[in-house]
């Protein structure tokens, strides 16, 4: 396989792996995923920022975060290129986050910080070799949502709500411990930045086949009120004869069965209809 003269250049100096969501929807048996986002260990940045700019334009998100977006020259789009990183909370709330990158760190190190198995795979150039430390390859296959670490919601409980979307989008059952975390620490969802509440509960809508099944793990673990409490007031409100499920489901059902492709006159209209 020929690779892009970049990807050439950085693995002559150093490693490069293939990290995120493409990862995992190859393993589900999507061919056309595309791989947007790579992870580089063993060049420093100095010596990064170099290649870079001789293969393309590029910029740097944030000094701390290691973070750079790179757009080839003669390519139209854009990579997300990281080194690896570690994370530690420093308070409640999403944003409270002490990150730092080292490339001189294992790529396990990175997979180690993130919030599902399933999303803790990375893919080496060029050989392809999975490098899957928490067998998200396995639960992918048992369709298990299970998360890598017990304190993974209480350092960030936006993941209580980015679970529950992908047990919906990818038909998951959940891990009990994974469950009883997210319990635990659904009493924090208040601290996330109603932005970040509202790119998910997009992503939810338009991504999922069947957003009910999300939005029943939210109410199931008591996320719900916080984020949507009109639609958790409705659960055991009965209707009349004609209507077998109570206003709950029956909201659900009616945006499970909208189009996602209509987001404000569809699902949104029905669940909160």
């Amino acid at each position: 396989m020929t690779l892009p003269a970049w990807q050439e250049a950085v693995l002559a100096a150093g490693e490069l792996y293939r990290v995120g969501g493409a990862v995992r929807d190859r393993l589900l048996g999507d061919a056309d995923a595309i791989d947007n986002d790579f992870l580089v260990r063993g060049i420093p940045p100095d010596q990064l920022e170099a290649l870079l700019h001789r293969h393309g334009k590029w910029s740097r998100v944030g000094k701390a975060f290691g973070v750079y977006k790179f757009t080839p020259t003669g390519h139209g789009e854009t990579f997300d290129i990281v080194f690896p990183r570690t994370e530690t909370s420093t308070g409640v709330g999403h944003r409270d986050f002490e990150i730092r990158f080292d490339w001189t760190l294992p790529v396990e190190a990175d997979l180690r910080r993130r919030d599902f198995t399933i999303n803790a795979i990375a893919e080496r150039v060029p050989d392809l070799a999975v490098v899957d430390p928490f067998d998200g390859a396995g639960d992918l296959r048992r369709r298990v949502l299970r998360m890598i670490f017990p304190q993974a919601f209480a350092e960030d409980p936006l993941r209580i709500l980015r679970g529950a979307r992908f047990l919906a989008r990818f038909g998951l059952q959940i891990d009990p411990e994974t469950r009883d975390a997210m319990t635990a620490a659904a009493n924090l969802v208040s601290t996330v930045s109603a932005e970040r509440v509202q790119e998910e509960l997009t992503k939810t809508l338009t991504q999922c086949e069947k957003p009910s099944a999300a939005f029943d793990l939210l109410h199931q673990v008591g996320a719900l009120p916080t984020w949507l409490p009109e639609l958790d007031r409705c659960a055991g409100v009965t209707q009349n004869e004609y209507h077998p499920d109570d206003v709950y489901w029956h909201s659900l059902k009616t945006c499970d069965a909208a189009r996602r492709s209509q987001l404000a006159l569809g699902r949104l209209a029905t669940r909160r209809g």
